[in-house]
């Protein structure tokens, strides 16, 4: 079973508007309310390409039971942490320019994440465990990674440079930054995708099995022990970046589970992200297909600075 891990879900509150004016009145053109978070959109995605998974998290108050409901009426199983606080609402503003305003969410006390540990206590060998978006600064997720390794769960994280930072020493299957959590992660900058190619060996040299590193319509790299590939994404007009990331893990692990190559996971999750991006919303499965012919994937040599 694939379990998904958000720790700050939220309701997304995504607003169209063309022209934005700042200090003045505006109008949405159309309004749409989803759930949110790195772990709930994975779960969503995973979903419409076949495989099931198991929601987890910490929810609470109306907002959390919205999100609950939400999940329940697409089929998704949820088994979240019931918390005494609001679960946040995050405004999304989508126009010539997306907009993000990210509330900080609620307080997850040590009883809560025991809670979450007692749960665990189902996982099997073979389960794997995607922890994935925000955490609060200073949370400690270890006890969390140190009972992967204890029960050989697949440990896939999507998250901040924090967050990466206390899994790495855990050796996980999957990691996937974008350039803002790589910089962040080796204090660096860097402008194309040859001068994170260093950065992504270095993460498998770290401890991380495979690594995923997506750049926008710069294109993606993939390396694990025995190679570093690059691809190329497909042409086509970006509407809308948020969760194209998250649909790049859900369609690397649901061909994982399917039995197929891990260069191949990795191309269907680059034709998975692009259709994200050149849409409203998540992809889907038909979406990732119609662009899949368009992703070229080359090996890059050891010698590419």
């Amino acid at each position: 079973m694939i379990y998904t891990l958000t720790c700050n879900p939220s309701i997304d509150y995504f607003l169209n508007v063309h022209d934005l004016n700042k200090g003045e009145l505006n109008r949405a053109e159309t309004v749409t309310l989803q759930p949110g978070g790195k772990g709930v959109n994975i779960s969503r995605v995973m979903k419409r390409f076949g495989q099931d998974s198991v929601a987890l998290g910490f929810t609470g108050g109306f907002t959390g039971e919205w999100i609950t409901a939400f999940l329940n009426k697409e089929d998704i199983k949820t088994d979240f942490v019931q918390i005494d606080y609001d679960s946040r609402i995050n405004v999304k503003l989508v126009g010539k320019e997306e907009t993000e305003i990210n509330a900080a969410g609620p307080r997850i006390s040590n009883n809560n994440i025991s809670k979450l540990i007692q749960t665990m206590e189902r996982f099997i060998e073979g389960d794997l465990l995607v922890v994935a978006g925000s955490i609060h600064k200073g949370m400690q997720l270890s006890r969390i990674f140190q009972i992967c390794k204890e029960k050989r769960i697949k440990l896939v994280v999507d998250a901040e440079a924090e967050l990466l930072k206390q899994a790495l020493f855990f050796q996980p299957y999957l990691i996937k930054p974008n350039q803002q959590e790589l910089e962040d992660f080796f204090e660096c900058s860097f402008s194309n995708m040859n001068d994170a190619i260093p950065y992504c060996r270095k993460l498998v040299n770290m401890g991380a099995k495979n690594v995923i590193f997506s750049m926008g319509s710069s294109g993606a790299l993939y390396a694990n022990k025995n190679a570093l590939y690059k691809a190329y994404v497909p042409k086509g007009e970006v509407v809308n970046t948020i969760g194209a990331g998250d649909s790049m893990v859900a369609a690397f692990l649901t061909k994982i589970q399917l039995g197929y190559s891990r260069l191949a996971a990795f191309r269907f999750s680059v034709a998975a992200g692009s259709a994200a991006a050149y849409s409203e919303e998540l992809c889907n499965k038909q979406s990732a297909f119609d662009l899949i012919g368009q992703v070229t994937v080359t090996k890059v040599e050891e010698d590419v600075n």
